[in-house]
């Protein structure tokens, strides 16, 4: 099985890769889970200034959340589904804060410009 999210490192600059090409890097439980850790990898590493976050393919960045992988909870019920789908989903919101980001200036925005 490959890895659902690549890392590339070059120099102060880190490439972060969503790699579901076949379901359009749909965002999925484990895919989920493996982008908070890099994420939290990449915070407590000094060396990275910047990161990108692109997706693999050439379809699309991400098809939003994977509708397959969250059946199981709609059919325990909406409330079930949405309590499940949003705890991660909250964990990269508040990653997602944290970060700066740049804007077509080059300056930095107070916030975020592109949620998951």
């Amino acid at each position: 099985m490959s890895e659902i999210v690549l890392v590339e490192k070059e120099g102060s600059l880190a490439l972060i890769t969503l790699n579901r090409p076949e379901k359009l890097n749909a965002l999925d439980y484990a895919l989920i889970d493996q982008l908070m850790e890099v994420l939290d990898a990449i915070e407590d590493d000094d060396g990275t200034r910047a990161l990108v976050l692109t997706g693999a393919g050439n379809r699309a960045f991400s098809s939003g959340a994977d509708i397959a992988c969250f059946a199981a909870s709609v059919r325990r019920g909406q409330a079930v589904a949405l309590r499940e789908f949003r705890a991660p989903r909250a964990k990269v919101d508040r990653k997602d804060r944290d970060i700066p980001k740049a804007d077509h200036r080059g300056g930095q925005r107070a916030r975020p410009w592109r949620r998951l």
